[in-house]
């Protein structure tokens, strides 16, 4: 079992291997959750409020890693260039082009960015 966590809690002391992440000062963050439930169309895009040392990922970062790592090796050409992609375009890319193409952008006609 592999864990993804920075401590050692109920769950992850069964783990064979426990993976820490970056802390959340370390990584941007784009509230999704919240601005479901919102009343008016908004966003909010906070920064990271310091570098992360250069060994250190991010979730999603152990994540495709570890996808990369166990997936089959007949997985073919489509999986390892989508796999690619992901590496290549990173969260902030994949966050614009979803705030980009996002319905209510389109419908407004223009994009908003802080």
């Amino acid at each position: 079992m592999v864990s993804i966590d920075f401590y050692i809690n109920e769950t992850t002391r069964h783990a064979h291997v426990i993976l820490p992440p970056t802390s959340p000062l370390e990584r941007d963050h784009y509230d999704l959750v919240f601005h479901v439930l919102a009343i008016r169309n908004t966003a909010k895009f906070s920064p990271a409020v310091f570098t992360r040392e250069p060994e250190a990922r991010h979730d999603w970062e152990i994540l495709n890693a570890l996808t990369w790592r166990l997936r089959p090796r007949v997985a073919g050409p489509a999986a390892r260039l989508e796999a690619s992609l992901r590496r290549a375009l990173g969260r902030g890319a994949l966050l614009d082009y979803a705030i980009l193409w996002a319905p209510t952008a389109r419908a407004s006609g223009r994009v908003v960015r802080a």
